[in-house]
């Protein structure tokens, strides 16, 4: 075998090797993209199929509610505030806060549609959605100031349901300790249309 030929095959083999490893790394570069995209599906996904869960658990929980107050839709809809005005449940969970040695502050956001909507009253037409409103009440006082805010809260005649509870305590342990309590809930709402 001679020099040149010699350097001719091996030329040609790291070509070859060369041009393998180009269709082995766009290969994987294709693969990798169609890999990603599939990956983006599957978290779009089950970011629905979570939204959907959380839809379908609220709907339970208010559908259960009604049929524990069957046969009484007047209190049913006494229930309800109306979503462009819930001063009347603001004043009432400031009344509560008050007999209590706690400071609450509450926050509200802005209405949110439900797929929910109520029979029509007897003898009218006006038909009456449901929202949503998050709400998020801020309790500081010690443990029996919480606990006997969220006994007043309970009683309110509204249909509010809390989703979470965090709280946070000062310095020291027990039931006189100071606490920031966190209290994020749902305040359902109707709405004619």
């Amino acid at each position: 075998m001679t020099h040149t030929s010699f350097l001719r095959s091996i030329t040609l083999r790291i070509t070859i090797l060369v041009l393998l490893l180009c269709v082995i790394v766009s290969v994987k570069v294709y693969a990798t993209r169609d890999m990603t995209i599939i990956l983006n599906d599957i978290r779009t996904h089950y970011a629905q199929t979570a939204t959907i869960r959380n839809a379908r658990d609220s709907s339970i929980a208010l559908l259960s509610s009604f049929s524990a107050i069957r046969g009484n839709e007047s209190r049913i809809r006494d229930a309800f505030p109306t979503a462009d005005y819930i001063v009347p449940f603001h004043d009432a969970v400031e009344d509560a806060a008050t007999r209590t040695s706690a400071t609450v502050t509450a926050t509200y956001s802005n209405p949110v549609v439900t797929d929910f909507v109520l029979p029509p009253q007897a003898l009218s037409t006006s038909i009456e959605q449901i929202y949503r409103i998050d709400t998020t009440f801020v309790v500081e006082g010690d443990a029996r100031s919480v606990e006997q805010f969220l006994t007043e809260l309970e009683a309110l005649s509204y249909y509010f349901t809390i989703t979470k509870l965090e709280s946070v305590n000062a310095e020291q342990e027990g039931w006189e300790a100071k606490s920031r309590t966190t209290i994020t809930g749902i305040l359902y709402a109707t709405h004619e249309i």
